[in-house]
């Protein structure tokens, strides 16, 4: 039986000569050890503060993001929320009212339900609406009518018309305008219509006192007579009387 022995590979000797015309490693000085520690370290600190400027960035960012959403929480609730005050409440609805902080957000709202400031308040062409202020007005919205309750004592009518009754508790009643495109109507104790045309307002007074503001001045609208007043100023009065079938919508939407 044959026995088998391990011969040096050729290649061997080869590579033994070349090991020892290479020599041994030299090992590093201590000053070439030391400057290349101190790179590392240098390096190894960049790192670390450049991952510690990422993570204050991204909680920068994430705490002006929750700001923001938190501003704009706040804003919201300080224009409809539930510490804006509230301005009248729904007494009577004929149809339906739709209300809300924003025209194009508007709402289907009942009998009792708070109108707060800011809300706007749409009639359709089958709906009419009576509202109760706390100031002891009486409000009620004819048909097609949209008002903006810019603040307690002052509303906005940009279409259609209203009307004021501030006969209920004189001792609560203060003085209160109603805005147009035209002018402003303001009064202290009285009962008046005030009716949205398309170059100007119709004020109809069946009870005491109306001022109205317009382009051209102030002019004073009594009892029994019905003031109109052009986007220009010009005026046209007319008797009105208090049996006049003008006064049938309001009387009808009187709250119960």
């Amino acid at each position: 039986m044959a026995t088998e022995r391990n011969e040096p590979h050729p290649d061997d000797a080869g590579l033994q000569e070349l090991l020892r015309e290479v020599g041994a490693r030299k090992e590093p000085s201590a000053e070439a050890s030391r400057s290349v520690e101190a790179a590392v370290h240098a390096e190894w600190r960049a790192m670390i503060e450049e991952r510690r400027s990422t993570r204050r960035r991204n909680a920068w960012g994430i705490a002006a993001g929750i700001a923001l959403v938190a501003g704009a929480g706040i804003l919201t609730l300080q224009l409809s929320g539930p510490d804006a005050p509230d301005v009248a409440t729904v007494a009577r609805v004929e149809g339906h009212l739709l209300a809300g902080p924003r025209a194009d957000g508007l709402q289907v709202r009942p009998p009792g339900v708070p109108v707060r400031k800011g809300d706007v308040l749409r009639t359709d062409d089958r709906s009419r609406v009576a509202l109760a202020l706390p100031n002891g007005i009486s409000m009620r919205l004819d048909r097609n009518t949209v008002v903006t309750f810019a603040a307690v004592d002052r509303v906005e009518l940009d279409a259609g018309a209203l009307y004021i009754d501030s006969r209920n508790d004189p001792s609560r009643v203060t003085s209160f305008t109603v805005q147009t495109a035209a002018g402003s109507v303001r009064h202290v104790g009285t009962q008046y219509q005030v009716r949205s045309q398309s170059d100007g307002i119709a004020v109809g007074v069946r009870e005491g006192t109306v001022l109205i503001e317009h382009e051209s001045g102030s002019s004073l609208g009594s009892s029994g007579e019905s003031v109109r007043v052009t986007r220009r100023g010009e005026i046209r009065r007319t008797a009105l009387s208090t049996q006049d079938p003008s006064w049938a919508w309001a009387a009808a939407t009187a709250p119960p």
